[in-house]
């Protein structure tokens, strides 16, 4: 009964992975998510393929004489796929334990203020499929810092502008805030709140920490920043030290 029971269990979950695997075949995946699961998939099928030879064999009649039921087995292999997936996301819990919030933020404003590493931070952002929050912070970056020398007409046009951009519900580049901050910049969209430089400041700081301690972790390990970033003039002039 247990044996129809787990090698049922393990089946569909080998079935729901495989199909998920189709439906994704032709996605970007900057992140490595597939070939996790792949990885993952194989060790399943691989489990199940030594359970079923297992018991079909059942060699010295250890399952049929009740002495040991393979199926046993099955949860101590299953924590070998399970830990697999789950280790991404504790070694990205890790890191974020490590990071100095103050480097972190540091790393970043020394990297965009190269010519170099501005370009191949973009190039990281658009892998990823984030490019919105890069061009969000720059845009209302400029914005708020030529508040002041702007024509009163310029500066409404351009708030609506980004807000069209990054922040309305049907914007192709929209960028995930919190209810909290997109409702302050909304009272302004209609009339309620009055139009100020520091309107977008708590989206620009939450945006700029979720690229610095996220996104920058990333561009990190790649190509993009070991081998082009490091050893480009831009790296050498920015004074970075890692």
């Amino acid at each position: 009964f247990y044996y129809f029971i787990s090698l049922g269990i393990g089946v569909i979950m080998a079935i729901v992975m495989v199909w998920a695997l189709w439906k994704v075949r032709h996605e970007p995946d900057p992140l490595g998510l597939t070939k996790e699961i792949k990885a993952t998939t194989l060790q399943l099928i691989t489990i199940l393929v030594i359970w079923f030879v297992f018991n079909a064999l059942d060699p010295g009649d250890l399952q049929a004489r009740g002495i040991f039921m393979y199926w046993l087995l099955v949860v101590p292999a299953l924590c070998i796929p399970i830990t697999r997936m789950l280790r991404p996301a504790f070694q990205s819990i890790k890191k974020s334990h490590k990071e100095d919030p103050v480097s972190g933020i540091q790393a970043l404003q020394q990297i965009l203020s190269s010519d170099i590493g501005r370009q191949l931070f973009k190039a990281h952002m658009v892998n990823e499929l984030s490019i919105e929050n890069y061009y969000f912070w720059r845009e209302a970056t400029e914005w708020r810092d030529a508040f002041e020398i702007q024509s009163e007409l310029d500066r409404l046009q351009r708030f609506r502008f980004i807000y069209n951009t990054f922040l309305a519900s049907e914007s192709l580049l929209r960028i995930n805030i919190s209810s909290n901050v997109f409702g302050s910049i909304l009272k302004v969209v209609n009339g309620e709140k009055a139009l100020t430089s520091g309107i977008f400041d708590h989206a620009i700081r939450s945006v700029f920490a979720l690229m610095a301690f996220d996104s920058l972790t990333r561009f990190r390990e790649t190509d993009l920043y070991q081998i082009q970033y490091l050893g480009s003039n831009g790296y050498r002039a920015s004074g970075v030290d890692i």
